[in-house]
């Protein structure tokens, strides 16, 4: 999380014996421990949907999808989805899953479950037909996307 937040955070073992040396191991750089330099620094919203919430549900999607959203910046279409999982509803933080079972992003879902089950693999054109209503073409729009 401190990579994503504009934070250093540096990870030590601490002992009885090294906090005499505290001030020290601060002061001076030094082998012992694990140095997390920022990468990004992700907007509130952003943060909030990658880290503190509950995740509700697991979209699994196709490499074509998964390239998509990693490369392009891209929303999440309907037709790259093979498989949504767990009960949310509409407005919920669900993580983003590829085909491998690897977690690599979380977003904010434009679709409850009963309703993103059925239109699974189909075409955003194909939504309102589908549903019979259409709030959005993605089931979850890219500024409400956050990768991991």
């Amino acid at each position: 999380m401190a990579n994503h937040s504009s934070i250093l955070a540096w990870e030590i073992s601490w002992t009885e014996e090294s906090s005499a040396n505290a001030t020290v191991m601060f002061a001076v750089p030094s082998d012992t421990g694990t140095i997390f330099l920022p990468t990004e620094n992700l907007a509130g919203k952003k943060r909030w949907i990658a880290y503190a919430t509950n995740v509700l549900g697991q979209i699994i999607v196709n490499e074509g999808a998964k390239k998509a959203l990693v490369e392009k910046d891209s929303s999440l279409l309907p037709i790259g989805v093979v498989e949504v999982r767990n009960d949310f509803r509409r407005g919920d933080v669900v993580s983003i899953i590829d085909a491998q079972g690897v977690e690599f992003a979380r977003g904010v879902v434009n679709y409850n479950f009963s309703d993103a089950q059925k239109i699974v693999g189909v075409h955003s054109d194909e939504i309102l037909k589908t549903l019979g209503y259409k709030n959005y073409d993605a089931l979850i729009t890219r500024d409400n996307i956050v990768l991991l």
